[in-house]
Parts: C-alpha cells; structure tokens; sequence
C-alpha cells in the first residue's frame, strides 16, 4: 500500500512542478504539466498564475512554490514561509479514509484561493486512487490558515470555569490560613476544619495547601500490598503512552513504506505491547475493588449500592469532564502550526460527547473510530465491570466457593468469547486489513471481551482479603488465599521461583507477538487457531504472570522489586494516575501536532519522545489533581456522607474509589 501511495504522491508532485528547476530560464513552461489541473469554470487564473507568474524581482512563481512545498508523502514543507510570502498561499492536500496520514504540503499562488481551483486536479487523483485499488480514498485540499480557529462560547464558558476553580482554591487558602470564617467561640486547639463555618468549610476543601499535603504525604501505615499495586499501574501508563506515541495516527510519517518493517524487530514489540499496559489497569482495578467492597461487606449487609455507584461514577467523571472540556475548548488554541487545529479536533465529540459521560460508549456508538476521545473507552469498561463488582463480592461474602466460581465461569465466558468472535469475524490479533471486520470495533474496546484480566484482579483480591483478615476471622485461616500468600513466608526458592516464572509467561505472550508483527499486515500472518488462541488467552496469561512477579512482594520478598514498586515516587504517581490517563493524549497532541516536518517512525525516536512526554503528562496532572479532583473528593464525602458516623464515612469511601485511601493520612 505504501508503495503505491509513494507512487502517486510522486506524480501528484510531477504534475504540479513538473521540471521546476529549469522553469527560470523559460517565461512560458512548456504545455502539458499541469493539464489535469484545467478543468471546471474559474480555474484558469489559479493555473496560469501557476505557469506564467513572477515576483517583482523576476523569480517565477513556480520556483518560489518549490522551494516552500514539501518534497514527498507526508512532508508539509515551510509552512510559515509559504503563508507569510506575498505570493503564495499554504495548502495541504490529503488523501482521505486512509488508515494513516498521507498529505502533501503546497504552497500555491494567492490566486488559487478555494476548492473550485483544485476540482480537476482532485478528479484526476481520485481516479488515479481507485485505479491503484482505493476505492474509498478520496483526495481534499484544505487551506489551514485562511480558516483561523477563533474562540467560540465553549472556550470562553470552559476558560470562565477554570478561572472560578482557580479563585476558590485562593478561597481555601484564605479559609485555611485566617481566624475570618471561623465559627463565632471557635477553640484554636482543635483542628482547623472543625472551626471553619459552612461557607469556610467549603472553601477549605479547595485549599490548594491541604490538597498538596494530600498528594504529597505517604501515610507510612499504609498496607505495603497496596503500595506495590499503585507501582504497577504508574509503571503501566508510561508503557500505554509508549504505545500511543509509536502508532500515533494523526501525524504524517515520514517513512510511511517502510514503518510497518520496524516492527520486524524484537525490541520493536515492545511497543504494540504496550495494549497489555491496559489490561494490567484492570488487573489493579479488580484487585483493589473487590477487596475494599468485601472488606465492607464481609459478615455485614449488603452496600448501599446507589450511594457505591454515584461515588464511583463521580471519582470517574468530574475529572473526564474537566478532561473533556480542555481538550475540546482550549487545547486546539494553544498551537499555531497549520494542522495543529485539525489535529487536535475531534469531530465525533459534537454527536457522541454525551456516551462518553455516561459510559456507554463501548456500544454507542458501535464504532470504535466514533468514539469521542477514544482512549477514555478503558474507564466505560472498568465503570461497567465495577456495575457487578458489589454483587461479586456479595456471593462470596455468602459463600467463597460459590463467588470464586461465579468469577471464574466469567472468566471461561470471557475466553471463549473472543476465540469464538475471533474465528467467526476472522480477526487477527492487533491490526490487520483482511477482514470486514475491524479488531478494534468487535474486539478492543467492548466490555465483554476484556473481563479477563478484571477477574484475574478480583481472585487475587479475594485471596489478600482472607490472608489479610485472617486473625480478625479464624475460619479464613486455612482459605485458600491464606495458603498461597502464606507460603512465601519462608520460603525464599519458592518466592524466586514465582517471579521467575511470572516473568517467563508475561515476556512469552509480550514477544510471540514478533511472528505476526514481522509479517504482511495487510494481510493475516497467522492461522485461525493462532490468532483465536492469542485473542482468548494472551491479557488472562500476560496479568497472571504480572501478579505471579509481585506476590512475593506482600510478604516482603523479592525486597528490590518491592522497593521500587512500593516507593513513595510510585505512589504518588498512583495519585495522579487518574488525569495522568486522561490527559497523557492532550500532551502527545501537542507535542507532536506543531512540529513542522514529519517525523519518522521507530523505536528509538519513539522511546525518545516517550520519555519527554510522560513526565510532562505527571507534571501536567498535578494542577488538575489539586484543583479539580482531590477538592471534589473531599466534596463527596463532605456532602454525601453521613456527618455523625466519621468511622463508617471512610470505610464508605475506602470501599467506593480504589484511590481515595490514598489521600487519607
């Protein structure tokens, strides 16, 4: 495909410069170049202006279109020296319902100044697409800085909002560093909250010097499993971001040819890999709920389970929404490069921006590509998975053995599906062109196909409950999950061994990838039984194996690992994960959408960039964190939970966000 692609960039270029470099020792260019430009009523002014003009000093227009154009696929040229020469004007010719970027950067003279000009120049490359087996494809000419993008009332209303956040986080400064919104009698030996009148209490939940002790303070209590978990999910965006940035779709390659061959490399796969990084979110997350909700409920009655979904769909959605409001209102003007606006639009979100926030995305719409913001497809599915968690952890509470096999039928269901669904659409395993069907709408992103590596979570969760409430409930004592906890306990061989072996599965799954990757994308490189192996097993297999690596960890084995996973680095990262995620796809927008050449796609440059972006997304987090989530999660508990029970209000909230312990000293 990228041949042909090469192939008729070359004669689009051809066609329009033809012998540009002799153009100046002729006025009249030679008949025949740019024939397929002539055709539709107002074009001739455009074409002769092409063929026939000279600046002032008698360079030809063509010589100066040359200079500033791009010189191949996916190069846009000088864009700014194009826009500000008197002559000429900066246009972008793309060839539409590509799977990737192919555009063309062209500086034309000020005369060619809409669609009309192009329209023979644009049936000529349609039928030369179709002939060369693009039925689809069409091509578009675009004028990016004749169509300035202003402020509309969305920007203005999401720039008001952020500037009231801001004010009351000043507020809360205030409410906490004076005696002003004290209640009238307060004692000064209690604590500051305690004194604070409604209106002073409010504001205090925005105190941006509370919040950043919150962030900041490791509660040196805090149960050192979970510390270990919170490392393996920071540790995992920065893998996803990894993945973003070496298969991002909205910048132009460079080596469109010859990208799909790096691939063939074994260090190469780390990159695809980076899709497991999501799975080990679900790992985490069906770990840490299901252990908080049975922790809540075991012995006890049933949560209160409208009170456990709002404060769950809150935790998800205040942030998505500022999230939504960023990216869709500010970040398209913080850039100034010609397809900067463009790049950073996102069409689907006028029609579907409401499925996003409501978490029914992953079905409507059908499409993964209409998805508004479609890397937030992961938290519709863990909210969705959460949605039966209470349940889940309520069968056990009644019976172990019962809930076990209720999860572990989900998980058999789960498999089964996607080997089933596999064979049926004859999918392959991440990207490939033989199949109507596409893997990311029937595969990817549906609930129902990604419970695996969730239940894997949930098991282990159960199992930490029962080692963890042993003492408090003899019975668990000889619980399974007592057992397989336990016997790391002296056993130093036995604990090497699990991670040995927890390594070897996650890097085998990681890496028999190479086989297909190295193959003819656009086409299957496996067989059906391979791919509907792979599809079935590959997330369960590759976070059993990353559990297998960290469960020494909680009994305080494999001390370097343990270290490194539970630091206080990692666990502050924990904390941020949540706009970490949300907006690691913003800052890989705007670092790549105002380059002004195309880039040219491999690992290194990939790890390069990776490694520029992820700290800038951490840093990035920190002010939303502090300004529009941890103050909404205090509001919560604030407003919603009971004032007169402060024991179970926490135990409420540890059971409702996987995160919120984190914030409490």
């Amino acid at each position: 495909m990228a041949r042909k692609i090469n192939f008729l960039i070359f004669l689009l270029y051809f066609s329009i410069f033809g012998k540009a470099s002799g153009t100046h020792q002729e006025k009249r260019p030679k008949e025949g170049r740019l024939e397929i430009v002539q055709s539709g009523k107002g074009t001739t002014e455009c074409v002769d202006a092409i063929r026939y003009s000279f600046t002032p000093e008698g360079t030809p227009i063509q010589m100066n279109m040359f200079m500033q154009s791009g010189r191949g696929l996916n190069q846009p040229g000088n864009e700014e020296s194009c826009h500000n020469f008197p002559h000429t004007r900066y246009v972008i010719l793309t060839i539409q319902n590509m799977p990737s970027v192919h555009m063309l950067g062209f500086c034309a003279p000020i005369q060619c100044d809409s669609e009309e000009d192009f329209t023979g120049f644009k049936q000529w490359a349609d039928r030369q697409l179709k002939d060369l087996g693009f039925e689809d494809a069409e091509l578009s000419v675009s004028f990016p800085f004749d169509d300035a993008l202003s402020p509309n009332v969305g920007t203005w209303a999401t720039i008001a909002l952020f500037c009231v956040i801001i004010l009351l986080c000043l507020g809360g400064i205030f409410a906490e560093t004076t005696s002003i919104l004290d209640k009238s009698g307060a004692d000064p030996s209690n604590k500051k909250e305690a004194n604070l009148n409604f209106f002073g209490l409010f504001l205090y939940k925005f105190s941006l010097i509370n919040n950043t002790d919150k962030l900041f303070t490791i509660d040196q209590k805090m149960d050192s499993g979970m510390k270990v978990m919170c490392g393996l999910r920071a540790l995992s965006i920065s893998w996803i971001m990894l993945y973003q940035v070496y298969f991002f779709y909205r910048i132009p390659f460079i080596n469109t040819q010859t990208a799909s061959q790096n691939l063939s490399n074994w260090i190469d796969n780390l990159a695809p890999s980076g899709l497991f990084g999501v799975d080990i979110f679900f790992l985490v997350a069906g770990f840490t709920h299901i252990y908080q909700l049975t922790t809540k409920m075991y012995g006890k009655r049933f949560v209160n389970y409208p009170l456990v979904v709002l404060n769950k769909y809150l935790e998800f959605t205040i942030p998505l929404g500022f999230t939504m409001l960023f990216t869709l209102f500010i970040l398209p003007h913080l850039g100034s490069g010609a397809r900067f606006a463009e790049i950073t639009s996102f069409p689907k979100c006028e029609r579907y921006w409401w499925t996003t926030l409501t978490y029914i995305n992953p079905v409507w719409p059908w499409a993964f590509e209409d998805i508004c913001l479609d890397w937030t497809w992961y938290l519709s599915n863990e909210f969705f998975f959460f949605l039966f968690c209470p349940f889940l952890a309520f069968i056990y509470c009644k019976n172990r053995k019962v809930g076990y096999i209720v999860i572990i039928l989900a998980i058999i269901g789960n498999v089964i599906l996607n080997m089933v669904m596999t064979k049926i659409l004859g999918l392959g395993i991440l990207m490939t062109a033989d199949s109507e069907y596409d893997f990311w709408t029937y595969m990817f992103g549906k609930p129902w196909n990604n419970f695996a590596p969730y239940g894997i979570g949930a098991i282990f969760g159960l199992f930490y409950f029962e080692y963890k409430n042993q003492d408090s409930h003899e019975h668990l004592t000889e619980a399974v999950g007592t057992k397989v906890y336990g016997s790391f306990h002296k056993r130093r061989i036995l604990s090497t061994l699990c991670f040995i072996i927890g390594v070897f599965i996650s890097l085998f799954w990681l890496f028999i990838q190479h086989s297909f990757l190295q193959g003819n994308l656009e086409i299957n490189p496996w067989p059906p039984a391979a791919n509907m192996i792979f599809n079935g097993f590959s997330s369960m297999a590759f976070v059993l194996g990353a559990m297998l690596m960290i469960l020494p960890t909680f009994e305080g084995r494999i001390s370097w690992y343990k270290s490194f996973m539970g630091s206080d680095f990692m666990v502050v990262g924990a904390k941020l994960e949540n706009f970490t995620y949300l907006l690691h796809m913003p800052v890989i927008l705007f670092f790549f959408a105002d380059f002004r050449h195309g880039e040219w796609s491999n690992f290194f440059n990939a790890v390069v960039a990776t490694s520029a972006i992820v700290p800038t997304a951490f840093l990035v987090s920190i002010p939303f964190t502090l300004c529009c989530e941890i103050p909404f999660m205090n509001l919560q508990k604030f407003l919603l939970m009971p004032k007169e029970d402060a024991k179970s209000d926490q135990q409420v909230n540890d059971a409702l966000q996987n995160r919120e312990s984190l914030y409490e000293k």
